[in-house]
C-alpha cells in the first residue's frame, strides 16, 4: 500500500475510534447520572421488601407529587428538578425523609426501615449535614422535639439550607411556636441575604407571632358588606369565629356553612366575623349565607391584600381563628378537627 494511502487509512482508523469512544461515553455518563434538569435517586432499605413511597417538595424543587415503588428492598426514582431545595420522601409509616437536591446529581438513601434516624443520604454538602443532625437525635422517641439540637445546628451552620429545613419541620408544622422559631429564622436569614424565600418565611413569622395563641386580637379598621366600618372593639367582647372565605374556594365557603349549622344545632352563642377574600361583590354576598344579624361579613375587594386578614395573619382562604373577649383562643384547626373543637367550645 502506498505510504500516503497507509497514512489515509490510520488517520480513519484514529478517527473512527475517537467517534466511537465519545458514544461509548456519552452513553455511560447518560446511564449513570440525570441530565442537568432532572435528579436521580437510588435505595437500598433493610426490613422493606416492597412498598410503595410519596414524594413530593414543600419548597417547589420538584412540580410534581410522584410515588417510589420498593422491590426487594430496592428502589430508584428520576424526576425533573426546577432548582435546588428539598425532596421530601414520606414513608408507608408517615415518617419524613428529607433528601436536599440539585438539578442535574444524583443522590442515594441507605438505610433500615425500622429506624431513619439511622437512614444515611449520600450526595452532597447539605445531606451530610442532615445526617449529622439525625445522629444527634437517633436515641430520642419519635415525639421528641430536638429544640437543643436544632438550635445547636443553626449556630454552627447559619449558612445551611437544612436549618430552614428543621425550623419548618419541628417549629413550624402541626402545632407552631412561633416565638421559638422567629430568632432561628432571622438568624438564618440574616446569614443568608440572598435566600429571598427565607426572608419571606421568616416576615411571616415574625407577623404570625403578633397574633398567635394567647395573644390579643389586632387592631384593624374594615368596611363591611353594607359599607360600614368595622374595627377591632366590635369582636372584643363575648365569643367570635373570624374564618376567611372565597367564591373560589368551596371548601371554604362550606367551612363557613358548617360553623354556622353546628351553631344553630348545638344552640350555640357564638358570632361570626367572615373576611371575604373575593373580588367580585355579588360572588362575596352569593358564596355563604350567615343567618345571625349580629354576624359581620367583611368585603373590600382586595382579595388577599385585604388589611384585616392580614392583620390575623391570615394568608389564604379557610382560616379559622377563634377569640373570645378580645384574646386568641386557637388557630390553626381546620375540617372536622375544627368542627369538633366548636361542638365542645
Amino acid at each position: 500500500m502506498p505510504a500516503r494511502k497507509k497514512l489515509a487509512a490510520q488517520h480513519f482508523r484514529f478517527f473512527f475510534m475517537v467517534r466511537n469512544l465519545f458514544i461509548l461515553l456519552t452513553l455511560v455518563l447518560v446511564s449513570c447520572g440525570p441530565d442537568g434538569k432532572h435528579i436521580k435517586l437510588d435505595g437500598h432499605l433493610l426490613n422493606m421488601n416492597q412498598g410503595e413511597f410519596l414524594v413530593y417538595s414543600p419548597d417547589g424543587a420538584i412540580v410534581d407529587v410522584d410515588t417510589i415503588t420498593v422491590a426487594g428492598g430496592r428502589f430508584t426514582y428520576e424526576g425533573e428538578c426546577v432548582h435546588e431545595g428539598v425532596l421530601a420522601v414520606i414513608m408507608p409509616n408517615g415518617q419524613e425523609l428529607p433528601v436536599f437536591v440539585s438539578p442535574g446529581n444524583s443522590f442515594s438513601i441507605d438505610g433500615d426501615a425500622h429506624n431513619l434516624k439511622n437512614v444515611k443520604v449520600k450526595g452532597g454538602e447539605e445531606n451530610k449535614l442532615m445526617n449529622e443532625f439525625r445522629e444527634t437525635i437517633v436515641n430520642q422517641d419519635k415525639d421528641f422535639l430536638p429544640l437543643k439540637e436544632i438550635k445547636t445546628f443553626i449556630e454552627k451552620n447559619p449558612t445551611s439550607v437544612v436549618g430552614h429545613y428543621l425550623v419548618s419541620r419541628y417549629l413550624l408544622s402541626q402545632t407552631p411556636d412561633y416565638s421559638t422559631a422567629k430568632p432561628l429564622l432571622e438568624k438564618l436569614a440574616k446569614s443568608q441575604p440572598e435566600n429571598a424565600t427565607l426572608k419571606v418565611l421568616a416576615d411571616q413569622v415574625a407577623d404570625m407571632e403578633k397574633v398567635a395563641k394567647g395573644k390579643k386580637i389586632p387592631s384593624f379598621s374594615a368596611v363591611d358588606f353594607d359599607g360600614k366600618t368595622v374595627t377591632n372593639t366590635d369582636i372584643s367582647k363575648s365569643l367570635w369565629i373570624v374564618v376567611s372565605y372565597a367564591s373560589w374556594d368551596f371548601e371554604s365557603t362550606n367551612q363557613v356553612r358548617r360553623i354556622n349549622s353546628i351553631r344553630r344545632e348545638e344552640k350555640k352563642e357564638w358570632k361570626i366575623l367572615a373576611i371575604s377574600l373575593d373580588g367580585n361583590k355579588t360572588q362575596c354576598k352569593n358564596a355563604v349565607n350567615i343567618d345571625n344579624e349580629d354576624d359581620i361579613v367583611l368585603y373590600d375587594g382586595k382579595m388577599l391584600e385585604t388589611p384585616a386578614a392580614v392583620k390575623f395573619g391570615i394568608h389564604q382562604s379557610g382560616i379559622a381563628v377563634i377569640v373570645r373577649d378580645g384574646k386568641i383562643l386557637e388557630r390553626n384547626l381546620y375540617g372536622e378537627p375544627l368542627y369538633d373543637y366548636l361542638k365542645k367550645l
